[in-house]
């Protein structure tokens, strides 16, 4: 079904939900809502409405989390998974007890195979999400150091996403959990997956590179497809905007990943990075929620940053001020206009420009700055 919960994207023949939120109240807006050509008004619980809708069909409900690349995994999975069934996901990031509700509100009679997306903050969240779900298969991406200042350590980040294992009355009977093989307090993951009775498989994430293909592939294997089918949707993939997508202009090239970053995604990001020939330039603002160490991270990265081959680094942020690599020229910004200017005088033909921050520091500002000027150049 079609189902919205904001006027100013209601489409014709969508149903509207009005929801109350902290500063708004969703009934104010029916008026407008019918004006636009609301099919109808659902004046429901959203959550309880998804849950019952969630029950009238007997298909796989994928549930993907971990602290770091859902939305990318999501987007892969749906790309290789669409090369033989019908299948929907959640919108970009809506990933939280409103994006949860209306991925499953879209799940048409033909619809094959269900994607949803689950993000948190802290515990007992991933369990709300997956009671609203009863996702057959589950996903953990991976175990890191996203939202360690709230919830204090690495062991409950691990607990906090195990929850996507949890049982409820009306969990489908078999149930199948896909995870990496060296995951930090994999105990902890794997007991609740065991204590629950899913169908566990372990993915080989040796080569950091290639471990999140290596996780497609293995779902997609237990989906019946073939290596053509999978080789296809992996070609057919589109990054979400600001998530590893790569541009071109003329003989620059642009890797904007700015959508969010912590330790291990930064680490990741360079690590692909380092593959590109030419000279490259490393783009780096501050990766937040780290708590404590905070500083400890951010060093860390230098190590990461050499091994990359970077030959050019500027930072934006407080914290990004610690990066400090030997050898390797660093700028550290204060502005987005002293960055932006900074980085176009650098420029060489032949660049290579990788953009990684969290998102508070909104580094696709920036990314669009210098790709205007490289188009317009």
């Amino acid at each position: 079904m079609k189902v919205s919960i904001d006027t100013r994207t209601l489409k014709p023949g969508d149903s509207y939900i009005p929801i109350k939120g902290q500063n708004f109240d969703g009934h104010n807006f029916i008026e407008e809502a019918l004006k636009k050509g609301a099919a109808e008004i659902l004046d429901v619980d959203i959550v309880d409405y998804a849950r019952s809708y969630r029950k009238q069909f007997d298909i796989p409900i994928i549930a993907i989390t971990g602290s770091s690349g859902k939305t990318t995994t999501k987007d892969m999975l749906h790309s290789v998974l669409s090369t033989k069934y019908n299948v929907i996901k959640t919108k970009e990031n809506q990933n939280n007890e409103l994006g949860v509700p209306l991925t499953l509100l879209g799940i048409e009679a033909n619809t094959e195979i269900a994607i949803v997306e689950m993000g948190m903050r802290g515990l007992g969240e991933i369990k709300f999400l997956s009671s609203i779900a009863l996702p057959s298969h589950a996903i953990i991406s991976n175990i890191g150091y996203t939202h360690l200042e709230l919830l204090g350590s690495r062991r409950n980040i691990a607990r906090a996403k195990s929850e996507i294992f949890s049982s409820f009355k009306d969990t489908p009977a078999k149930r199948f959990a896909f995870y990496p093989k060296r995951t930090p307090c994999i105990s902890s993951v794997r007991r609740l997956a065991v204590k629950n009775k899913f169908d566990i498989t372990e993915i080989d994430n040796s080569n950091i590179t290639q471990s999140n293909q290596a996780l497609i592939t293995s779902v997609a294997l237990h989906f019946g497809l073939t290596p053509q089918e999978i080789e296809q949707g992996l070609k057919n993939y589109k990054p979400s905007a600001n998530r590893q997508e790569i541009i071109t202009i003329k003989d620059t090239t642009l890797v904007n990943d700015a959508y969010n970053a912590n330790p291990d995604s930064m680490i990741f990001a360079l690590q692909v990075f380092s593959r590109y020939q030419g000279r490259k330039i490393a783009i780096l603002g501050d990766m937040l929620e780290l708590g404590e160490k905070s500083v400890y991270f951010h060093i860390l990265l230098e190590k990461h940053i050499k091994n990359a081959g970077i030959e050019l680094l500027f930072t934006l942020g407080e914290l990004s001020k610690n990066i400090n690599p030997k050898g390797i020229k660093t700028t550290h910004c204060n502005s987005i206009e002293k960055l932006v200017t900074g980085v176009i005088n650098s420029l060489l033909p032949g660049d290579n420009i990788l953009f990684k921050a969290s998102r508070g520091i909104k580094l696709e500002g920036p990314f669009k700055l210098i790709k205007a000027f490289l188009e317009t150049k």
